[in-house]
């Protein structure tokens, strides 16, 4: 019915803003391996040698920004 689907919109958009302010409240580091991950397709080691860090560091920045996002 209608007013399930209004009340399904308002919800996504109140998850898609909750998810947003989450995402700002990143420090610059572990959003920028998210950015390039998720938004620019770019694999773990490519992130590394763009940022300039090891792979390792690129895949802790990765599950720390994870983490901290589904707090």
């Amino acid at each position: 019915d209608e007013i399930g689907k209004v009340d399904g919109k308002i919800q996504r958009t109140e998850d898609q803003m909750l998810l947003e302010w989450a995402f700002n409240q990143l420090p610059d580091d572990l959003r920028k391996v998210i950015i390039l991950f998720y938004f620019q397709g770019l694999k773990i080691r490519e992130i590394a040698e763009v940022i300039g860090i090891s792979t390792p560091l690129t895949k802790y920045r990765l599950k720390q920004g994870k983490v901290k996002l589904q707090e």
